[in-house]
């Protein structure tokens, strides 16, 4: 009895430290980050920054909030279908829990949202915690493959940038690597007991279907970059808008501030004056390019969350 609550404390120490060793290094990498933004800041022409976003064309920006918003619903899919064998979630109820965490994400460390949906699911629905966290981690392999095969073509189309040239040899292996991890989750799924309450794999057509929501998601995003582009005058060309995605999805990988404030700003700005685009200009990009994704999504989840908070203190008070 003794060792064991001994090692039960050692656990938990070794828990608080890895906790604390995380936000040591989610501060530095935030402090890093934002000395680049004001070292940005002070080499741009702030007069020129804004004359090209306020220049900015709304109808787009509009149009660019919408689809944004139509890749949550996207996201929402994926769930819905992913864990279809196990609770047959509607797609309303399965985007308000993806608004609410996407929402969450925006605010909390370290994408703190997904533990929100990861609770509801559970809690609301019965859905195994292993099965869910299963769910995540599939979906987060199918965003590296489809990253991947959407930005496959860079290579080709921008010779001249000869650090793309190793995309040519991460494409195959990520998609070995996928086919890898399905065909050993089918083959485990009587030795591991969550691969067999997530049941993911009874029928491939739900794992297609949810493929197909985040092929979606991705292809949507290409079209907000190529929209919030044309708001600000820059042409929309195909090599640009693949290497801000490649480029923004790189540099928003290493943990930093809560809703990748600065690093989505600086990657975009970065990738676009690469190719050409006045800093000035290719700085209000990015902040459209990511303000019309966070913007109407806070909105959205807040009242989202707070609707789904209403009916629990409504259910409890019915008991």
């Amino acid at each position: 009895m003794p060792s064991r609550m001994a090692t039960q404390e050692e656990s938990s120490v070794l828990r608080r430290r890895s906790g604390r060793g995380l936000l040591l290094m989610r501060l530095i990498t935030t402090v890093v980050v934002a000395l680049f933004v004001l070292m940005a800041v002070r080499r741009m022409d702030m007069t020129g920054f804004r004359r090209a976003l306020a220049g900015a064309s709304v109808t787009p920006v509009l149009l660019a909030a919408v689809l944004a918003f139509g890749m949550q619903v996207a996201r929402a899919g994926y769930w819905r279908s992913i864990l279809w064998p196990l609770a047959r979630i509607s797609l309303h109820t399965m985007l308000r829990y993806t608004l609410a965490a996407s929402g969450a994400s925006v605010v909390l460390p370290a994408r703190g949202g997904e533990a929100l949906r990861v609770w509801w699911l559970h809690k609301r629905h019965a859905i195994p915690l292993a099965a869910v966290g299963a769910a995540l981690a599939f979906e987060k392999m199918l965003d590296v493959v489809t990253l991947m095969l959407v930005v496959a073509p860079l290579p080709w189309l921008l010779p001249s940038e000869p650090w793309l040239g190793p995309v040519r040899l991460v494409t195959p292996l990520v998609l070995v690597g996928a086919l890898a991890v399905i065909l050993l989750a089918r083959g485990g799924r009587r030795r591991l007991r969550w691969l067999a309450d997530l049941r993911l794999f009874d029928d491939l057509k739900h794992a297609g279907a949810a493929f197909s929501c985040v092929v979606a998601a991705w292809l949507l995003d290409i079209v907000v970059i190529g929209l919030a582009m044309h708001a600000v005058a820059i042409p929309v060309r195909l090599d640009a808008a693949l290497l801000v995605l490649l480029i923004v999805n790189l540099a928003i990988a290493i943990p930093a501030a809560p809703g990748n404030i600065g690093t989505l700003e600086l990657a975009a700005t970065f990738a676009l004056t690469t190719r050409g685009v006045q800093q000035e200009r290719a700085a209000a990009f990015a902040l459209l390019y990511h303000g019309v994704q966070i913007v109407p999504l806070i909105v959205v989840s807040s009242l989202s969350a707070a609707l789904m908070s209403r009916g629990e203190t409504s259910a409890a008070s019915s008991r």
